[in-house]
């Protein structure tokens, strides 16, 4: 019951398939471009999320394509898209027209290093190097996402310990983008999420 994101995604009427590229164009002499330039080898595509119906199989076809790219999870007609420094929600429920639904934007300084969908919920773990001149308090998210996290709310060892990172939790309301809880912990650049249970991430 715990999903992890991948470049593809089912609910088991459409496939949903993100991709940045799916060949490499090689070089081609200058004359041949001149008398053929699209016949031999056409132009790279442009990565995107591809919305495919799938059943049933004999009426396989692209539904639309999504601008964005990148890992993805799905939840109640919900398409999230990871996406660089930015997490979008789209509203796939009519899968010929899906609609963006909102938006969290990254801090430029933070990196997602694991997300898990369970029970309705994204649980998003997020690592950024400790800033020594200015640690806290700790930006997340920018724009209309910002969120920070206070000093006094920075879980830390009693005693000194080798530190580089600061760990975030954030859990994400895949229908609205909305975040329901957040914690932070110090720790090792070295460590990273490995493991999810319904009661604990370790």
């Amino acid at each position: 019951g715990i999903d992890e994101p991948d470049i593809v995604k089912t609910d088991g009427e459409s496939i949903f398939f993100s991709t940045s590229t799916f060949y490499y164009q090689r070089g081609i002499p200058v004359p041949l471009m001149e008398i053929a330039p699209d016949s031999i080898f056409p132009l790279q595509p442009i990565g995107g999320t591809k919305v495919v119906k799938a059943f049933p199989p004999e009426s396989l076809s692209k539904d639309s394509e999504i601008e964005r790219t990148g890992n993805l999870l799905l939840y109640n007609k919900k398409l999230i898209i990871f996406s660089g420094q930015a997490i979008y929600g789209y509203d796939v429920s009519d899968p010929i027209s899906p609609k963006e639904s909102w938006t969290f934007t990254l801090d430029s300084r933070s990196t997602v290093t694991a997300s898990r969908l369970f029970n309705g919920k994204i649980y998003l773990v997020l690592q950024q190097s400790i800033n020594d001149s200015n640690p806290c308090p700790i930006p997340l998210g920018k724009g209309s996402t910002s969120i920070t996290i206070a000093c006094n709310d920075i879980y830390h060892p009693n005693i000194p310990v080798p530190l580089d990172s600061t760990f975030s939790i954030i859990v994400l309301n895949p229908e609205n983008g909305g975040v329901d809880e957040k914690t932070s912990f110090v720790g090792s650049s070295g460590q990273s999420i490995t493991y999810m249970s319904p009661n604990a991430l370790y």
